[in-house]
């Protein structure tokens, strides 16, 4: 990462622990593009936020003067444009959920890795930047409201679902969103919507810290930022939300709080991707409800199609757009299945994708947790869930990028190399 001569990031570190101000100042001594400033006292770190610029604030869990909540709800309060990043013990779930309501941004675990802080530093920053620029574009605050990724609306939300389990909607809805990914550069976020014991975890190989039980356990209208660091970030960079790991938590999960979530998920993503459970959960249909693009997966076998029809007769029923839906036939030509033509007939829909059979690689993607549109990005399961992509989502609209490259934003898209395209 090259400096070119720009101004560094500046972090404040509040922490009274000896050690951990040693270590980081030994890691970050070979990143020259931040410069590091340290207090031990609450108040000393907002004696330096009125004396000087600072980009990013990381508050310790041992302070002098005052408790770390205390110091983190003052300077969230007072300094809110100042992201805050806590360091905290790797198995202190409760306290960490504490900071994230308390107004902290992300979290950096203790014992401190290396790579864990840079990069959290890094994705902070990269954050930061989007959110400025966003801002800056819209002429509308932070949130950046009205913001447009060429279908008028910032972002578009895609629900992939089917009326029988085991018809691949999680296969789908993976690959769906790497793929977007991959090809759009946009932000990406995967969203599982079943209350509990769902499936993205192992399909990704992600160790998620916080799932949405966590969330709702706290408080069922969990903000913005909460929802923010509980997000889990792929190898991809698509950004993951997952369902709790606990049966005992499936009735924490309502229509309104499922709602909520994808309220605040809106203003930090471009697309969307809700991989749903049952239909018998509310937030399934409001999933339904609040999507541009459903995604209706069948196999092509007779049990699946008679849920599909019977669906498609309650939505119509319903009054449900059928514009809104479309239909994906998952393991095409099977051995001894129906005809897509058929399936196409029989249920009066026309098929937007047609994904080939392949059990045996699907499976093994499955168990190297793995999505195979990144282990094997040429077959034809992964082809066909590309060519989805291509004729049925909208491209976001190219941004303007920015003249200047001056300030914090410009530092950061140069020191991080991170463009807003």
């Amino acid at each position: 990462m090259a400096n070119n001569g720009t101004d560094p990031i500046r972090i404040l570190v509040l922490s009274a622990q000896t050690d951990v101000t040693e270590q980081l100042q030994r890691i970050f001594s070979g990143e020259p593009h931040y410069r590091l400033q340290f207090v031990d006292a609450a108040e000393q770190a907002a004696h330096a936020l009125t004396q000087s610029r600072v980009d990013i604030i990381v508050v310790d869990d041992v302070l002098s003067d005052s408790t770390p909540l205390e110091a983190i709800r003052y300077l969230a309060s007072n300094f809110a444009n100042v992201p805050i990043i806590t360091l905290a013990e790797q198995l202190a779930v409760a306290y960490v959920r504490e900071t994230l309501l308390a107004g902290a941004r992300a979290f950096i675990s203790k014992p401190i890795q290396e790579s864990e802080a840079v990069n959290t530093l890094n994705q902070i920053a990269q954050m930061e930047f989007m959110r400025r620029q966003t801002s800056a574009s819209n002429g509308n605050g932070a949130n950046g409201t009205n913001g447009s990724n060429g279908t008028g609306r910032k972002h578009h939300v895609v629900t992939v679902m089917s009326p029988k389990g085991g018809s691949g909607v999680t296969m789908l809805s993976v690959n769906l969103a790497v793929i977007l990914r991959n090809k759009t550069k946009g932000r990406v976020v995967l969203l599982e919507s079943q209350s509990s014991m769902g499936d993205l975890e192992p399909a990704m190989s992600l160790q998620a810290r916080f799932t949405i039980g966590d969330m709702l356990q706290q408080t069922r209208t969990p903000d913005h930022d909460l929802i923010d660091g509980a997000l889990a970030e792929h190898s991809s960079g698509v950004r993951v939300l997952v369902s709790s790991r606990n049966l005992e938590d499936n009735g924490l999960m309502t229509a309104d709080a499922f709602e909520h979530l994808v309220d605040h998920l809106t203003d930090m993503s471009d697309y969307i991707v809700i991989d749903t459970g049952t239909m018998g959960e509310e937030q399934t249909a409001a999933a339904l409800a609040i999507s541009d693009t459903v995604l209706l997966v069948t196999t092509p076998e007779i049990t699946s199609l008679r849920r599909v029809a019977l669906f498609l007769e309650a939505a119509d029923r319903g009054g449900f757009p059928r514009e809104k839906l479309h239909l994906v036939v998952n393991r095409d030509g099977v051995p001894g299945s129906i005809n897509s033509g058929d399936i196409s007939q029989h249920l009066n829909l026309q098929i937007a994708a047609k994904i080939p059979e392949d059990a045996a690689l699907v499976t093994y993607a499955f168990n190297q947790g793995v999505p195979l549109s990144i282990s094997d990005s040429r077959s034809a399961v992964a082809r066909s869930i590309e060519k989805l992509v291509d004729n049925l989502l909208p491209k976001p609209k190219p941004q303007v990028r920015a003249k200047s490259s001056q300030g914090f934003m410009g530092r950061i898209s140069t020191m991080l190399n991170f463009s807003p395209a």
